[in-house]
């Protein structure tokens, strides 16, 4: 009712016109200080998860393009990946004719036993619809693979280079 009344006050243009600033900050975020538009070291790389082919996105840029292809503000967690070591992943089906995506976000954590891993953040599909069940369990299935014992070293070299940018 609110929404409906305000739409009757103002119309729907300022409402298209703050859309139009919001996502054109999007695409200014690309001029930040040059270290953050450094490639971040890979831990994963790209892979095929079930039926989904998925992109480790390790920099500005992509996440920025990926954003704009999901129509969601993947793009503004670039300082979650460059100074905290996240990864996000763009996931697309593989199989013909579906073309159903998602993007998952893993964030670096500390376990009791001092171990770095990866745990899945967040899982979003276009315009920050929840990600299918089938999705979520490629998401689960890529978090193992990030944690995999011969991804340690990838993990502590992701983890000093976040520790470079803080």
């Amino acid at each position: 009712p609110w929404l409906a009344a305000w739409l009757l006050h103002y119309g729907l243009w300022p409402l298209l016109a703050a859309s139009k600033r919001w996502h054109d900050g999007l695409r200014q975020q690309r001029h930040w200080r040059a270290a953050d538009r450094e490639r971040l070291p890979v831990v994963l790389g790209n892979c095929r998860v079930g039926d989904w082919n998925v992109v480790e996105l390790n920099d500005a840029r992509a996440l920025e393009d990926e954003g704009l292809r999901m129509r969601h503000c993947v793009a503004t967690r670039w300082p979650d990946c460059a100074r905290g070591g996240a990864r996000i992943f763009a996931m697309t089906r593989a199989v013909a004719g579906n073309g159903e995506r998602a993007t998952a976000q893993f964030d670096l954590a500390v376990t009791r036993k001092g171990r770095l891993r990866y745990e899945l953040h967040e899982l979003r599909g276009p315009a920050n619809a929840v990600g299918a069940a089938d999705a979520r369990a490629a998401a689960r299935k890529i978090e193992s693979l990030l944690n995999a014992p011969e991804r340690q070293s990838a993990i502590a070299e992701a983890s000093a280079a976040a520790a470079r940018y803080r």
